[in-house]
């Protein structure tokens, strides 16, 4: 069975490359929608169609609020921050983000990172 994703990653490179590993036979994952901002984000996600969404350290009105809302609309979460900037990451973790996965680890990963949130989520 598929599992259902979002992105919002502002068209950065790694959001490319996922969608583009997303799309080869057996990923296991769909993407459903890729999201422009958080409020795109919050309502793909109250659809009931995504269990996992992959979004930018960087989008705008990124907070404690947005991630209790997905929390609370059940999707997964797994936050991507610039790999040189810790201090961006300690950021999302006071937001409230556990999956936390740099921006240069490749496709490969972040797609881990995405079944280990929705792993996580289920149990």
């Amino acid at each position: 069975m598929n599992q259902g994703l979002l992105t919002a990653g502002n068209g950065k490179s790694w959001e490319n490359d996922l969608v583009a590993a997303l799309d080869r036979p057996g990923s296991g994952m769909t993407v459903i929608r890729r999201c422009v901002d958080i409020a795109d984000v919050l309502t793909a996600a109250t659809t009931g169609e995504a269990s996992v969404v992959v979004l930018s350290a960087e989008l705008r009105r990124l907070d404690t609020e947005a991630g209790q809302r997905l929390a609370a609309a059940a999707v997964a979460v797994v936050g991507i921050y610039p790999a040189a900037e810790q201090r961006i990451k300690a950021r999302l973790e006071r937001v409230g983000l556990t999956h936390l996965v740099a921006d240069d680890v490749g496709p490969e990963a972040l797609m881990a990172a995405a079944r280990a949130a929705v792993q996580e989520l289920a149990s």
